[in-house]
């Protein structure tokens, strides 16, 4: 578990970070900016919560088997991606007070 909610952090999250043996990461309740792209190595958390900060860009959701997905309270713009309500293992997607745009995905 990694726990980094409700402080001050800002800047951009390096791509390059290595999520290794996290199956927790809450970096919510920050100042946290750019886009979300940093997930694609998040291969082996189950519970991500990146509310309430200022990241920008699409939603990013790598294909991986999270249980709780909470990027509320952003700047994420554009569409919601195909496929995100359609993981087995998902028990929550949070993706409120957003810039998003379109449809929702049917499935």
């Amino acid at each position: 578990i990694s726990a980094l909610n409700n402080n001050q952090f800002s800047g951009t999250i390096s791509p390059n970070i290595e999520w290794f043996n996290l199956e927790t990461l809450n970096l919510s309740n920050n100042k946290f900016s750019g886009g979300i792209s940093f997930l694609h190595s998040a291969t082996g958390i189950n519970s991500l919560d990146l509310s309430n900060n200022l990241f920008t860009g699409p939603i990013y959701y790598p294909s991986t088997l999270f249980q709780s997905f909470n990027v509320a309270f952003n700047k994420l713009s554009g569409a919601i991606p195909p496929g995100i309500f359609s993981y087995p293992y998902i028990n929550l997607i949070n993706l409120s007070n957003n810039q998003l745009t379109g449809t929702i995905p049917e499935n």
